[in-house]
């Protein structure tokens, strides 16, 4: 909100503004009330500043790489699998894909599968071997103490190892029809009997998913240019191929590069590489097909940053933070100008996009409002990964897992510091009045510094309250060509306006 006021003082003209607060612009196209840099800085009461939340600690760690919710929590420490708060299994370090799917939470590249019923983590992968087996033309025959039970009826398998009779391996999965005690049946024709007696393997195998989600009742993945999708309601099967609406299914795209992210977004699930999008259609695989858009993809590194929120899909390009709304997707990052970022991680909290993204090696947290198109900075650090978990957007640092909340206390600490105001007057100024408006909680306390011309920040004043209370904080930059304001505090506080009136000769 802009007020003029045009008084006589001889040759001096002068002029009244109020200035709202507006969010981050790091390019030169500002206007009054953009902020250069802020931290810990909400935009709940825009236009007006406000802090943001605080953080409170629900877990801690010494390696945390991922977190994952699922009915409750996954944290994947070291080389260590929790899940609702108790060591479940062994898992390799690093970063994970996970994808609920039914009661089964899988997890790649590990390619395991964790059973929420029954809390129990086994491999997606089977493998039964023997020596001394039989074959008839439709099954194979092993020896008593051969244990089948990790295959199931409905597998795709390979089998390999045949050495007396060559033609009985096979390296195309074909399907288990039946199993019997010590015996595994397939279709007719399949082997040509005889015995075998060195050691043969039937093996049960997942691609190697370098990202998946779940869609439809399938997992969907991408392992070098080829999609893959699971058999219906099975992640242990990416080779069912019996004329089935419940088969599996795969698929190879001809563009370039690698993929860089997937996710289901509505009734299609899309591929994402750096400078295209392949989406899916269909329901069963007769039906599937696939179209590509050569738009802004993932950017490598950031397949983290996708999010459904309200609708709209966010992610982190090569230039910037896209969304879209099942259309082509729209740049809203342009108050970041050319600065650019890397290995993006985000969240949703109901409210605000939250992303974590790198600028030369150095990671901050930045808030995206989808009501207001506002964005702040909230905080410096490497996030590993953020989840959602009963409607509470949570937080992986290396060391710790934290939970975003509204609350502020008196150790809630923040800063914001305004672009430069010059006023786009070429003539000779002064400025007569400069205050800032806020109100403090009580125990909040809040600080001014000023930069005139470019020099270094200059603390003006700090106000402590000892009760709740409203207060206008006078600045007296006096004659200069421009100025900039800093503001910082901690605690409850609500920064208004400022207000400035300047002078012309």
């Amino acid at each position: 909100m802009r007020l003029k006021s045009v008084k006589g003082y001889g040759n001096r003209r002068r002029e009244k503004t109020i200035i709202a607060f507006r969010g981050i612009n790091y390019g030169f196209g500002y206007t009054d009330g953009d902020l250069s840099d802020c931290e810990g800085v909400s935009s709940r009461l825009f236009p007006c500043l406000s802090p943001s939340g605080a953080e409170s600690l629900v877990q801690g760690g010494s390696e945390i790489t991922d977190i994952f919710a699922a009915y409750e929590l996954f944290v994947v420490d070291g080389s260590t699998l929790w899940y609702d708060g108790e060591a479940v299994g062994s898992v390799s370090p690093g970063q994970k894909q996970f994808a609920g799917m039914g009661t089964s939470v899988v997890i790649f590249p590990d390619k395991k599968r964790f059973d929420l019923t029954t809390k129990t983590l086994e491999s997606l992968e089977a493998e039964v071997s023997s020596e001394g087996t039989t074959f008839t033309t439709s099954s194979i025959q092993f020896p008593e103490a051969a244990v089948l039970t990790a295959l199931k009826v409905g597998d795709a398998v390979t089998i390999s190892g045949c050495t007396d009779i060559e033609a009985n391996n096979h390296p195309d999965a074909i399907l288990i029809r039946e199993i019997k005690a010590h015996e595994l049946v397939f279709y007719d024709g399949a082997f040509t009997a005889g015995n075998e007696a060195l050691r043969i393997s039937v093996r049960r195998s997942v691609p190697e998913l370098s990202f998946l989600c779940e869609h439809d009742n399938r997992i969907w993945g991408v392992s070098g240019n080829i999609i893959y999708a699971s058999k219906l309601g099975d992640p242990t099967n990416f080779s069912v191929y019996d004329g089935l609406s419940t088969d599996s299914y795969t698929a190879a795209v001809g563009t370039t590069g690698d993929f860089t992210g997937c996710v289901s977004y509505g009734s299609n699930v899309l591929f994402f590489k750096e400078h295209c999008i392949h989406k899916l259609y269909g329901y069963k695989p007769s039906n599937y097909s696939m179209t590509t858009m050569h738009v802004p993809g993932v950017c490598a590194g950031s397949s983290r940053s996708i999010v459904v929120a309200n609708e709209t899909l966010f992610y982190h390009g090569t230039l910037g933070v896209y969304a879209t709304t099942d259309g082509v997707p729209q740049l809203i990052s342009s108050a970041f100008d050319t600065v650019r970022f890397t290995d993006a991680v985000a969240g949703y909290d109901g409210e605000r996009y939250f992303i974590n993204m790198a600028r030369d090696g150095v990671c901050s947290t930045y808030t995206f409002d989808l009501a207001r198109g506002v964005w702040m900075r909230e905080n410096t650090g490497r996030v590993c990964a953020m989840t959602v978990l009963r409607g509470e957007l949570l937080v992986a640092y290396p060391d710790k897992i934290v939970r975003k909340s509204s609350i502020l206390t008196e150790d809630t600490e923040w800063s914001a510091t305004l672009c430069p105001f010059y006023e786009q007057i070429h003539d000779k100024k002064g400025y007569s009045n400069i205050s800032i408006r806020a109100s403090l909680s009580r125990g909040s306390h809040m600080s001014v510094d000023i930069s005139i011309d470019d020099g270094p920040f200059v603390h003006c004043a700090t106000r402590r309250a000892e009760q709740d209370q409203i207060l206008s904080i006078p600045i007296a930059p006096n004659r200069c060509d421009t100025f900039r304001v800093r503001l910082s505090g901690a605690g409850p506080c609500v920064v208004y306006s400022i207000e400035r009136e300047f002078f012309v000769y």
